[in-house]
């Protein structure tokens, strides 16, 4: 499959065509049929939840016997959440998407993102691989200050590593959402030598109809987070703040760089990429400052509830099976039933102790909890408790090193990538 790089976006809008909506669920429904199971992009899907609701192999029922399937040394370079699909596990460090087999981790293939292997080190970086249509997405990020083309999403064939066509000019350092055909990211332009004036952006690009496509500035933050995509929404946060802008193409732009007006925005919000419900109605966030937990309305951004954990927050919350997990900087995680959320407030109903901050999101699979924490260490819990408030792992591991990316479940392995450049999987003995 070829795709066709995105040029000039035009401004003007394409007659609608009756026909697409049928297409794309058609689409749809093929791709989710041969895809069950697997792990397409970080956060499992474009809301982000951290949830894989198809995992059927590894379960409450056997994670007290995982153990070590594969360990492989990829470099010094830290490594980027894995992606999953039946080709195998497809991982980025420094300026290379590698895909290894599943089952036993070998090298299936490897290629530099950069059509040009001599960028300097410290102007580029390469975000988190995704999978659409067959191919491996690495959006890639390189420091305007530099003078150096090549930022942009770079497409791989997922079985053979082929092509590395650049699809559009809009890259980032964390990710690319991807939804249908759409692909949303978002990164930041500093102006001046002195790197005082920082701008962070978010672009959407249709790869179906390309007027739809469109780039605005969104504040003055270094880092914002990684974005949502809900079927009328784009969500993000930018500093401190939760910030929502409509799917299409926004109406209300202008000014040079552009500047589009966003639906709305909330003063709740932090470094942790906002979550969406699986109905695309309400966003959960995690407050970095204040170290609330808050659910906004997509529509409008109202708040819906709070809850206070007491301590800051970098991690996106998980949510999934009716439950919201919120990881901690305390050592914790704190589990939240939805169902009993009621008059602008929840209670957490049980919390699971890490030994050390958690600054990743916990993935939620097969009625279990995986949580990361900056130590090294892996922590499983019972994703219901324990009938207890305070409750014990399931299931526990030391990898030796600070973990960058996952934690990664899809079909039957546990996957999670370390500082030290090694990515790990584990199945049930």
């Amino acid at each position: 499959m070829t795709f066709r790089p995105l040029r000039d976006v035009p401004h003007g809008r394409r007659r609608p065509d009756p026909w697409r909506p049928v297409r794309r669920l058609a689409l749809l429904a093929v791709v989710a049929m041969t895809l069950t199971g697997c792990w397409l992009q970080p956060g499992w899907g474009p809301h982000r939840t951290g949830h894989n609701p198809d995992e059927t192999a590894l379960t409450l029922a056997n994670v007290a016997d995982l153990t070590q399937a594969w360990s492989v040394d990829l470099g010094a370079d830290p490594l980027r959440d894995p992606a999953v699909t039946s080709k195998g596990v497809h991982a980025v460090s420094g300026r290379t998407v590698r895909t290894l087999g599943l089952d036993d981790g070998d090298l299936r293939w490897s290629a530099d993102v950069f059509p040009r292997p001599d960028y300097p080190d410290g102007v580029f970086s390469i975000g988190s691989p995704s999978v659409r249509a067959g191919h491996v997405l690495a959006p890639a990020y390189v420091d305007a200050r530099s003078g150096l083309g090549g930022t942009g999403t770079y497409a791989f064939d997922a079985a053979t590593g082929e092509g590395g066509d650049r699809l559009g000019y809009a890259g980032s350092p964390d990710s690319v959402t991807v939804d249908g055909d759409t692909l949303a990211t978002t990164y930041s332009v500093t102006l001046g030598s002195d790197s005082m004036l920082i701008f962070s952006h978010v672009s959407v690009q249709d790869l179906g109809d390309p007027s739809q496509s469109w780039t605005t500035m969104v504040g003055n933050d270094e880092f914002p987070s990684g974005p949502v995509v809900s079927g009328d929404r784009v969500v993000l946060s930018d500093f401190g703040n939760t910030v929502a802008f409509t799917r299409a193409h926004p109406t209300d732009c202008g000014g040079d760089p552009v500047v589009c007006r966003p639906v709305w925005v909330n003063r709740l919000g932090g470094y942790g990429t906002p979550v969406l419900s699986d109905d695309g109605q309400t966003v959960y966030v995690a407050d970095s400052i204040s170290g609330e937990v808050g659910a906004l309305d997509a529509d409008d951004g109202s708040v819906l509830w709070t809850t206070d954990v007491g301590a800051p927050l970098f991690a996106s919350v998980t949510v999934g099976d009716g439950w919201l997990y919120v990881a901690s900087t305390d050592g914790r995680v704190y589990a939240i039933e939805l169902g009993t959320c009621g008059d602008g407030t929840c209670t957490v109903a049980w919390a699971g102790a890490t030994g050390s901050r958690v600054v990743k999101q916990a993935a939620l699979a097969g009625g279990v909890l995986y949580v990361a924490a900056q130590d090294g260490t892996i922590h499983a819990f019972a994703a219901t408790g324990c009938g207890s408030i305070l409750c014990l792992p399931v299931w526990e591991t030391a990898t030796g090193s600070a973990i960058t990316g996952g934690p990664t479940v899809a079909l039957g392995r546990l996957l999670v990538g370390t500082e030290d450049g090694r990515l790990i999987a584990y199945r049930p003995s």
